[in-house]
């Protein structure tokens, strides 16, 4: 796929609905947050901001280990799913950042 010229935000508004349909992000995220895990204490008074949060998948992952969550993403698709979760209770405790 040639990617010059086209909006890096754009191609992940039209990729975002099927994002966390693909396994290879799902796992990404679960190495992250046991990455972070094991490097920061984290106990439910820890505030945490996902800046750049796709569709929140390292958040979902830690959220029932840490206090509120803030999600933030520049990316208008990823945002709506990340929205949609939020919602939906998949991400605990959680609010999206602008």
């Amino acid at each position: 796929m040639n990617n010059v010229g086209v909006d890096p935000v754009n191609r992940f508004d039209e990729r975002a609905a099927t994002w966390d349909d693909d396994p290879a992000h799902v796992e990404r995220a679960q190495v992250v947050a046991g990455a972070i895990r094991d490097s920061v204490p984290l106990d439910s008074s820890v505030r945490l901001l996902e800046y750049g949060a796709g569709t929140g998948l390292v958040s979902q992952a830690l959220s029932d280990t840490v206090g509120p969550i803030t999600v933030a993403d520049t990316s208008a698709g990823m945002r709506k799913v990340m929205e949609d979760k939020v919602a939906a209770g998949v991400i605990a405790d959680a609010s999206l950042g602008s």
